[in-house]
């Protein structure tokens, strides 16, 4: 904007020199001065108009966006206290009500010795160590071992009778002694009228010569 500034006036200048150079000439009466300023006006506009349409077209600056506020931390859920599952405890199992303790072997004892092929009867003596009473139909059956016996085979045991916590009773079973002589074993179990095992574990062991 100055240097446009500038251009007018050195043309005013030009032209009010080139004026008075012409002074010294005879004026004509019937010149206008209105008439000349306004033809200076129109030429020295002329000029600066040329001069601005040379110079160079100055850049606006663009408009630059303003930053938002964004927030560097999002809002992150806290921990909620949720209680573990537990599960539930458990009912009474049929354990809780039937128990039993061994307290003798009242025939053929550990390790007793029975002839090849020989019949015998194991006798145990238990007690009644439960809160419930034991019917009729609780039983003695085979629980496990007997390798090269027929053991596993024999029928379960009714007690046939009543036996109510902390009294004691006498249970048997019928075997047989293999024929080869050698160390046997087996394991039997008291039942209750479910057929839920239960008690002390009863065993047998021979030896035949």
């Amino acid at each position: 904007m100055k240097r446009l500034n500038k251009c007018i006036r050195v043309g005013i200048l030009l032209i009010a020199v080139a004026l008075t150079a012409c002074g010294g000439a005879e004026a004509t009466p019937t010149q206008n001065v209105e008439a000349l300023y306004t033809s200076i006006a129109e030429t020295a506009l002329a000029y600066t108009t040329q001069t601005a349409l040379a110079l160079p077209a100055t850049p606006t600056a663009s408009a630059t966006p303003e930053f938002t506020n964004t927030p560097l931390v999002t809002d992150t859920p806290t921990a909620t206290n949720t209680p573990f599952n537990l599960p539930a405890p458990s009912t009474a199992t049929q354990a809780a009500c039937d128990n039993s303790v061994f307290l003798t072997d009242v025939t053929i004892p550990d390790g007793s010795e029975i002839a090849a092929g020989s019949v015998f009867v194991k006798t145990w003596r238990v007690r009644n160590l439960g809160p419930c009473t034991w019917d009729e139909d609780y039983y003695l059956a085979f629980g496990w071992g007997g390798i090269d016996t027929n053991w596993s085979t024999v029928a379960p045991i009714l007690f046939g009778n009543t036996i109510v916590p902390g009294e004691e009773m006498e249970i048997s079973v019928t075997l047989k002694a293999p024929t080869v002589a050698g160390n046997y074993g087996a394991t039997f179990r008291l039942f209750n009228d479910r057929d839920y095992t239960f008690g002390d574990w009863l065993g047998v062991y021979i030896r035949v010569p």
